[in-house]
């Protein structure tokens, strides 16, 4: 049987501990009618190989059988046009045999049974034809003594699958040799076929032309390739894969910003870390790309950093990380006027460009943003050329996104007579009546000169008395007006504190 001699001693460990086990293991089906033979050798292009079916006082019988079927599916994984089709089901019994084939498109099937009588155990391989439905080789012989079984099945499964592919089987040693000292953790790959771990050799291995891989198990997250070539097996010759490990170094992982997780790749390694983390890579220099969660758990791509693994230093990994908040949701608003129109009233909407510090916002809206100030830019194309209009600074918030209205326009002279009509949001206001009453105060615009608010305070002499005034004023301007003289309408409060009792007027008043 083919195996490296570890799992040789392992089977054998298996087969001594199991002659002293006396609680029956669970039995199997085993098929009722004798096989039909003919001289006929099928060469199919899909095979499947199933367990053996045994007697339950056979207490070798799920070892044995296990171990079979590994044996043969190995051989047959390098075996040139055949398809291994490997399957967790399998027919309970020998009629079940066709619809089994059919329903796995198999063109031949090999199975067996281990019977016992007194001391004596029959072994039995057989090979299933799916499109004659007729069993065309039998393989059969007796062992003596549970000490002689495994090596018979092993002789068994070698004249089955000769006797399957038409041809005898020619066998060489591989064998696997580490230069100096052997790396703790190495798989080993034939023709990309995983075959194990630390494997030392296999003693029984197919003659032919194969392609070797080796790879070092640096850590979880990184796997170095330590051999990658063509070698021939030779019948009756040793062929040895010479392979050095490559050493490996510790790097500590350090968070520059907010303490979050942060996943890091570079080619096949991708590791998730957080700081005071300590990771163990191969000497080199490595880039990674970084990344960060956001507020959904997807990655928000950081900064990359680069760092070299060095012999005997200390190694540091910095990652800078982000506070994230939410973004901008910018939208033109719905309602119209003199000062602005409606995107239904504009063909196909109105069209506009949206950025955020300069740069294109697709779709006018982002979702993540670290928190910050930004500007919004928003310019729109009227008869050709671009137009600004809105320009603003503005910190997006930590849960929620921020909604950005702007104005958009039905033509050039409509936007030019809104930036008519704009005046500062705060603007300092002097007033006097009848050269004995002034009035300084703060005035504030809002909406365009449509809505506004002044505090103003004043003085002023009367029959030889000096008074002081104090005047809250809401107030409202007809939609698209601009002018100094524009009638506006409001509510006055006012408080007047002369040398009598103070006098408070509300009302309102026309100005």
């Amino acid at each position: 049987m083919v195996k490296s001699t570890t799992k040789r001693h392992r089977g054998t460990a298996i087969f001594s501990v199991l002659l002293i086990l006396t609680a029956p293991l669970t039995a199997q089906d085993a098929p009722e009618s004798t096989p039909e033979t003919d001289d006929r050798v099928v060469a199919g292009d899909r095979v499947a190989v199933l367990p053996l079916w045994y007697q339950e006082e056979i207490t070798v019988g799920e070892n044995l059988s296990a171990t079979v079927q590994e044996t043969i599916q190995f051989l047959l994984r390098f075996l040139p046009n055949y398809e291994l089709v490997e399957s967790t089901t399998y027919p309970t019994g020998q009629s079940a045999l066709s619809s089994f084939g059919a329903e796995n498109n198999l063109d031949t099937i090999i199975f067996g049974r281990i019977n016992r009588e007194d001391r004596e155990y029959t072994v039995s391989l057989l090979l299933y034809d799916i499109a004659t439905d007729q069993i065309v080789e039998v393989k059969q012989d007796v062992a003596f003594s549970m000490l002689e079984i495994f090596d018979l099945t092993d002789r068994l499964s070698l004249e089955i699958l000769e006797s399957y592919i038409g041809r005898p089987l020619v066998f060489g040693t591989l064998s696997f040799q580490p230069d100096g000292e052997p790396p703790e953790r190495y798989r080993v790959y034939i023709n990309d076929i995983p075959v194990g771990e630390n494997i030392t050799r296999f003693d029984r291995f197919l003659a032919g032309h194969y392609s070797i891989r080796v790879d070092q198990v640096v850590s979880e997250y990184n796997v170095e390739t330590i051999f990658d070539d063509g070698i021939d097996v030779t019948e009756g010759e040793t062929t040895t894969v010479s392979f050095s490990r490559i050493d490996v170094g510790e790097c500590l992982v350090t968070v520059n910003g907010p303490d979050v997780p942060v996943t890091l790749r570079a080619g096949d390694i991708e590791l998730t870390v957080t700081n005071g983390d300590r990771i163990v890579l191969s000497l080199g220099e490595y880039e990674f790309a970084a990344s960060q969660p956001d507020y959904r758990g997807a990655a928000y791509p950081l900064d990359p950093v680069t760092i070299t693994i060095d012999p005997g230093t200390e190694n540091t990994l910095t990652v800078s990380t982000v506070e994230l908040g939410r973004g901008f949701n910018v939208v033109p608003r719905e309602r119209g006027g003199p000062d602005s129109a409606a995107p239904s009233e504009i063909p196909n909407g109105g069209e506009y460009a949206v950025f955020l510090d300069g740069d294109p916002l697709e779709d006018g809206a982002v979702d993540v943003l670290p928190l910050d100030t930004y500007t919004v830019t928003v310019e729109q194309v009227l008869d050709g050329g671009a137009y600004t209009v809105l320009d603003t600074t503005l910190a997006n918030d930590v849960d929620e996104q921020t909604p950005v209205e702007f104005p958009l326009f039905a033509s050039p002279e409509q936007l030019v007579s809104y930036r008519d009509n704009q005046e500062p949001d705060l603007s300092v206001v002097l007033q006097g009546l009848d050269g004995t009453y002034m009035q300084v105060g703060i005035r504030y615009e809002a909406f365009q000169r449509r809505v506004g608010a002044s505090v103003l305070g004043g003085f002023y002499t009367y029959e030889g008395d000096f008074h002081t005034t104090g005047k809250v004023k809401l107030h409202w301007l007809s939609r698209g007006g601009g002018s100094p003289w524009t009638p506006e309408f409001g509510a006055i409060g006012m408080i007047d504190l002369g040398p009598d009792d103070p006098v408070i007027s509300v009302g309102p008043t026309p100005g």
